[in-house]
């Protein structure tokens, strides 16, 4: 279904359908989810089978990339790390930032986890670790002044590092590269990152040409013409013909601008407005999950997630709500949970009177 074949030859010139299948599935399983309840013991199921899943998909990714043959810049990172991102977030989200700290084993597992993502080399994933302790303040709406002061330290510690690079040691490439929007020496090659990408720029600039030409409708969905395809696979000399092959299978990275080339003006304004609500609704929520259950810990989890979903312009026009309406149906299976116990009967008093009690 995600890669459907034969329509060729029922007339069809154009491939992409599995875009649309993404979005469909995507919004039934917002839909299905949106009926369940979540059981705090389901939940603890979830948050260790999530911490498995974690290192498996390092052990995945790590035989990925010694069996393939990369070359530039993938050559040199270690995305498969970017998993130790997850079991990171979900211990902070987990255990107050104060317990981590005052833990010799919680800090050293964090401490573990956070120099693992470092040496990613994903920048994305480093940011938003560094922002999640201070998303995570507002929701527990508690340890304001000692988040800060961990803060002012972490800041610290990582200005010593970056200010050390290429004076007193050389930190491995995908480290610099993932420090790299922080003042330092960093190998010549990434002197132009920064908060900076060539390659994604390129990228925005074609979609903001698709955009200019046609700011209503864009490119009318995902029209992707087979024949192109094959053009750009097989003719490896042309100038353009990475930038080429993402413009063709509309993978923009980057939602807004996305959106707006792959289906016109009303689609990205349509769904920020869309995320903002959702984000406003999660928010307004965190009073009802400030104890330490699975419940609060998944609340934490899945809200820092839409945030991060709502603030990074990293993205895709399907990939995104695809994503997106999951972790949103979920928020609201855990919603279903505390009505469910608001409204459940008191074991000393009447069924009426305990839905009164509840309605109160």
């Amino acid at each position: 279904c995600m890669n459907p074949v034969g329509l060729h030859m029922f007339g069809s010139s154009m491939i992409g359908g599995r875009h649309y299948f993404r979005l469909a599935v995507g919004l039934a399983t917002w839909f299905c989810l949106a009926q369940i309840e979540l059981s705090e013991k389901g939940l603890k199921m979830l948050f260790f089978g999530l911490i498995v899943c974690s290192f498996i998909q390092v052990f995945l990714g790590y035989f990925g990339f010694i069996v393939e043959t990369e070359v530039g810049v993938e050559a040199h990172t270690r995305y498969y790390l970017t998993a130790f991102g997850t079991l990171l977030s979900l211990l902070l989200c987990r255990f107050d930032l104060s317990k981590i700290v005052l833990s010799p084993g919680l800090f050293l597992s964090c401490l573990a986890c956070a120099c693992l993502v470092l040496v990613s080399g994903k920048r994305t994933t480093v940011g938003t670790l560094l922002l999640t302790p201070f998303v995570l303040m507002f929701l527990r709406r508690r340890e304001y002044g000692f988040t800060i002061g961990c803060g002012i330290v972490a800041a610290i510690a990582l200005g010593i590092l970056a200010s050390g690079q290429g004076r007193l040691y050389e930190l491995p490439y995908s480290a610099q590269r993932g420090l790299s929007f922080l003042p330092g020496k960093w190998d010549r090659t990434l002197e132009r990152y920064g908060f900076n990408d060539d390659f994604r720029e390129e990228l925005h600039r074609r979609a903001k040409n698709i955009i200019h030409e046609h700011p209503w409708v864009g490119r009318k969905g995902y029209a992707m013409d087979p024949r192109e395809i094959s053009w750009v696979i097989l003719n490896t000399q042309a100038r353009d013909t990475m930038f080429a092959g993402h413009e063709l299978a509309s993978n923009w990275h980057n939602k807004f601008y996305g959106m707006w080339a792959d289906f016109g003006a009303v689609a990205p304004f349509s769904w920020y407005g869309f995320m903002i609500a959702v984000w406003l609704w999660t928010y307004r929520k965190r009073n009802e999950h400030l104890d330490n259950s699975y419940a609060s810990t998944f609340y934490r989890y899945w809200a820092c997630l839409i945030f991060f979903d709502l603030i990074l312009a990293y993205g895709h026009s399907s990939l995104t709500p695809f994503g997106f309406w999951p972790r949103f149906g979920l928020l609201i299976a855990l919603e279903n949970t505390q009505m469910h116990r608001r409204f459940e009967p008191s074991s000393q008093g009447s069924a009426v009177s305990g839905l009164l009690t509840g309605m109160t």
